[in-house]
């Protein structure tokens, strides 16, 4: 029985977000025929909305005060070393999510017309897209020019036509530039902290105090995160029960 209980409470927050994962499907599926109204559904989607939101939160300090405290620790090989996995890494998964959409877009066929009366046009407009620009971007978000735009937005080309010539011969010409788009750029934040942490470490007992503050914040960051797990049960049930009701038909 003693091993049962240790077992329970070892596992306690496992088993409490398997609870409300389960609570959150029954309660939409309970809840469908009602016809609930969208405010009604957008009030329940609440917790869970906050929840979402504390997470978020804390990525970004997270992030930062493990990548300098860690890098700080480490001497300027092993973080070499550190950041040559960590950019192959990224590239790897691009690739990988590249690879992805690819094989989707071969599988679906959204240019084909059966499926375009099936689905709709749809609203996005079609998003020219070069190779070469694309590691260009992953250059520019690899060494940001403000850190602190860094946190909040990331680089990407855009395309913009334009006709030139008269009347009678037209051309368009394809102008690029560099534009922003909302989104933590962690590749530069990534690059950042490393090298903050570097040049950190490197100075030895004079750089230490601050040493000792980021791993201060990082402890208490991840206190302040294992504090949010705890509501995680609410918040999950809350985010699967919205999602139930808001599917207009779930018969396949």
């Amino acid at each position: 029985m003693s091993r049962i209980s240790r077992c329970l409470g070892s596992n306690l927050l496992l088993l409490l977000t398997f609870l409300g994962v389960v609570l959150g499907a029954g309660l939409g599926i309970g809840l469908r025929p009602l016809l609930l109204a969208p405010s009604s559904i957008l009030l329940l989607s609440y917790p869970g909305e906050l929840f979402m939101r504390l997470l978020k939160l804390m990525i970004l300090p997270l992030v930062i005060a493990s990548l300098i405290t860690g890098a700080a620790s480490l001497n300027a090989r092993l973080n070499g070393r550190m950041a040559g996995r960590t950019i192959l890494y990224f590239l790897a998964t691009s690739l990988l999510s590249s690879t992805i959409g690819l094989l989707f877009t071969l599988a679906v066929q959204p240019g084909n017309p059966r499926v375009k009366e099936l689905l709709g046009e749809g609203t996005t407009g079609e998003r020219r897209v070069e190779l070469v620009d694309n590691f260009l971007d992953l250059g520019r978000n690899l060494v940001p020019d403000n850190i602190f735009q860094a946190a909040l937005q990331s680089a990407i080309t855009s395309y913009e036509e334009m006709e030139t010539g008269n009347n009678t011969n037209n051309t368009e010409t394809v102008i690029k530039s560099v534009t922003y788009r909302p989104g933590t750029n962690t590749l530069g934040v990534i690059f950042f902290c490393l090298a903050f942490g570097t040049v950190l470490g490197s100075l030895g007992p004079t750089g230490r105090p601050l040493v000792n503050l980021f791993s201060i914040i990082d402890q208490v960051i991840m206190r302040m995160v294992l504090l949010i797990m705890w509501v995680s049960p609410v918040g999950i049930a809350s985010v699967i029960a919205a999602k139930i009701l808001g599917v207009a038909d779930m018969v396949i």
